[in-house]
């Protein structure tokens, strides 16, 4: 046999047969992990949002923050801590 006759044979040994068919979604389905089957009920809604407050501004540093949240100086000067209230006081 020459190699002229012998490459058209080997030719068709070194390509791969088809793939076999499978049967889809069966072996897929009994994979799945349970989640995917039986889907969860959503979670409840996040509580809803309180009323806004209102905002004030530290004589010290400028921060804004809630007015139930600052600190009182003397005379009701709001201060976002102790301490910037203290350095507001000596000077």
């Amino acid at each position: 046999m020459s190699l002229n006759e012998l490459i058209p044979t080997l030719f068709f040994h070194f390509t791969r047969p088809p793939p076999l068919p499978t049967l889809f979604p069966y072996p897929t389905l009994s994979r799945s992990p349970p989640c995917l089957l039986h889907p969860s009920p959503r979670p409840a809604a996040p509580p809803a949002v309180g009323a806004p407050q209102a905002m004030v501004r530290c004589a010290h540093c400028g921060l804004h923050l809630p007015a139930s949240d600052a600190v009182r100086g003397t005379d009701g000067t709001p201060f976002c801590s102790a301490a910037h209230r203290q350095v507001a006081e000596r000077a």
